[in-house]
């Protein structure tokens, strides 16, 4: 994973505030706590790898992140790729999986993915997977590359149907 991490720095770094620190040793305490948070009874935070199903490689990490709440149950999907795996209708598959295990096994009546208002490609795929656009926070966080506030987009969707 941190090789992936290193090989797609620049990509990540321009949307994922983590990326500032891609050392190794950040990248084995997102593993413990990712683990942790599996088997945790409160887990909020459902982390994954993404391994390409030919070469068995791990090329990128995603997930339900730490707004998700089961108790709704309410689930958000964040994810990365390595870039060289970019472009390829990855990221769709694996947005579309996850909706998918989200309304299936744990009963979601919500899906939603967060992006940066900028992120061109993670708004594709969200509307590829047939989210629709619920809200645009207004400076709901800080861009990381000028670490001005930065306008966010919520997409949701409320059931598997069309996936």
């Amino acid at each position: 994973m941190n090789e992936a991490i290193n090989r797609s720095l620049l990509a990540l770094q321009r949307w994922m505030p983590w990326a500032a620190d891609p050392s190794l040793e950040s990248t084995i305490c997102f593993v413990k706590e990712a683990v942790a948070s599996w088997s945790s009874e409160k887990a909020k935070n459902f982390p994954m790898v993404v391994v390409h199903k030919t070469s068995k490689q791990i090329i990128g990490a995603s997930g339900f992140s730490e707004q998700s709440n089961p108790l709704v149950p309410m689930y958000e999907i964040g994810y990365w790729l390595d870039t060289q795996y970019t472009g390829l209708g990855l990221a769709t598959e694996m947005v579309s999986a996850l909706t998918r295990f989200a309304f299936e096994s744990f009963s979601a009546v919500r899906v939603q993915v967060l992006m940066q208002r900028d992120n061109n490609a993670s708004k594709r795929v969200a509307e590829k997977c047939g989210f629709a656009l619920e809200a645009t926070l207004k400076k709901y966080r800080v861009d990381c590359l000028s670490g001005q506030p930065a306008d966010n987009y919520i997409f949701v969707r409320f059931d598997a149907a069309g996936l």
